[in-house]
């Protein structure tokens, strides 16, 4: 059997990990809730132990098989991966996941641009990266489109589009045009959905990125771009 034959043949025994949380050792996330004032029944004056939601999720991370490793060589083993959809860590671990725009953009957000910052009454749910305006911008996963948003609705979002597959849906936001696509159309992982842009409720050209479970939404520079950077 060729390599190409044989990681097809595990690809297809791991299915359920690659697009399904909670089957592969989880971590913990934390999911970003604003904490609840108390003002009729004050328990205690110490208040800034951790309020947050802790849950387990896991994205969906399996080891490339050392016995491929061995009788291939590492970078064979990952190009035939990457020919077919998929992302290589540097820790030779393989997954359904992607990054949205090129390496150089996919800086750690940090201030208000990370997951679980202050925003007035709320907080912010999902990660944005500044990018340039027309910096093209990637589907982090296979899926279908299940959202669009164009700015003349004068939403937050601006021009967006959804993508969803299993029990992950993730909405990228401020797109410079319209979305070309359309509701229900099958989406491939890598796939140019649009570009950089700046509107809807934006003050620069960047990527606002949301992606959720089952359980709600995660942080995913924390949960995903961190490793594939």
């Amino acid at each position: 059997m060729d390599l190409k034959s044989t990681i097809k043949r595990i690809l297809d025994e791991q299915v359920d990990i690659l697009t399904n949380p909670g089957v592969v050792d989880p971590e913990l996330r934390i999911t970003p809730t604003k904490p609840k004032s108390d003002n009729t029944t004050p328990k205690s004056d110490n208040t800034t132990s951790d309020s947050k939601k802790t849950e387990k999720i896991d994205v969906g991370y399996v080891d490339i098989p050392q016995i491929l490793i061995d009788a291939y060589g590492i970078e064979l083993v990952k190009s035939v991966y990457e020919s077919q959809g998929f992302e290589v860590t540097d820790d030779n671990k393989v997954t359904g996941w992607g990054l949205p725009l090129p390496k150089q953009f996919m800086k750690a957000p940090s201030g208000n641009q990370k997951f679980g910052s202050p925003r007035g009454n709320n907080v912010h749910d999902a990660c944005d990266y500044s990018a340039d305006e027309g910096t093209p911008i990637y589907a982090t996963k296979s899926g279908n489109v299940n959202y669009i948003e164009t700015k003349e609705q004068n939403l937050k979002c601006g021009n967006g589009i959804g993508i969803g597959k299993n029990n992950f849906s993730t909405i990228y936001c401020h797109m410079k045009n319209k979305p070309s696509l359309s509701i229900g159309e099958e989406v491939s992982i890598g796939q140019k959905i649009g570009e950089v842009g700046s509107t809807g409720h934006s003050d620069g050209p960047h990527l606002h990125i949301k992606t959720k479970s089952k359980s709600g939404p995660f942080d995913n520079w924390a949960e995903i771009y961190s490793k594939l950077v």
